[in-house]
């Protein structure tokens, strides 16, 4: 996945809220099948506050204090350039670790 590529787990967390029927293990089974890693965590439709979205693709972006700050279709020929460049901004206003 390249954003865990560009950035490490400690500046960005990825979260699959998948919208079927399916369980967290069948949804993770399913994501190791194409090539995803454990680096994004699955939870079921509802459980992500506000994610109640059932068109899909579709992706939110939170700050490092929970807020939204983008969301929208994280597809190459829709959004994702707008959404790589407010990933990156949100990282970059990360505060310092103490």
């Amino acid at each position: 996945m390249k954003l865990r590529g560009d950035y490490s787990t400690d500046k960005l967390a990825i979260v699959a809220n998948q919208v079927w029927d399916a369980t967290p293990a069948e949804v993770r089974k399913a994501w190791e099948r194409h090539g995803g890693d454990d680096t994004v965590t699955v939870v079921n439709h509802g459980k992500l506050e506000g994610a109640n979205h059932r068109g899909v693709p579709h992706a939110y972006v939170l700050d490092h204090n929970g807020n939204r700050i983008w969301n929208g279709n994280p597809h190459p020929r829709a959004d994702k350039k707008e959404m790589l460049e407010v990933i990156k901004k949100a990282v970059e206003a990360l505060p310092d670790k103490a």
